[in-house]
């Protein structure tokens, strides 16, 4: 066990479980399995304490407009069903894929 101020934060000792499951049962997929989760989540909750505002949720995140706008666009869920250019999106995240005005 280690000391309180030695100690990582409970979400880093999380990731890092969960990192050394997925070597011992998916090597060579770890970076590609735990990345998107890992970026889609501060994406999220910057989208989230910024109303939606895309440029608003980049500063947060301390990235620029263009790399959320990609990040985006890579996160969102696609199906086989989306016409090209178009994206899935489940009910509750509409709001924040909508466009800035």
């Amino acid at each position: 066990m280690c000391k309180e101020k030695t100690c990582p934060p409970p979400w880093e000792r999380q990731l890092a479980a969960e990192a050394d499951l997925l070597l011992a049962t998916r090597p060579g997929e770890v970076f590609q399995a735990l990345a998107p989760t890992f970026q889609a989540i501060l994406v999220e909750r910057a989208l989230a304490a910024s109303q939606g505002c895309r440029q608003r949720a980049a500063d947060l995140l301390g990235i620029g407009r263009n790399a959320i706008e990609l990040k985006i666009d890579a996160l969102r869920p696609r199906t086989r069903d989306d016409a090209p250019g178009q994206a899935f999106v489940p009910l509750g995240l509409k709001d924040f894929f909508r466009r800035d005005p």
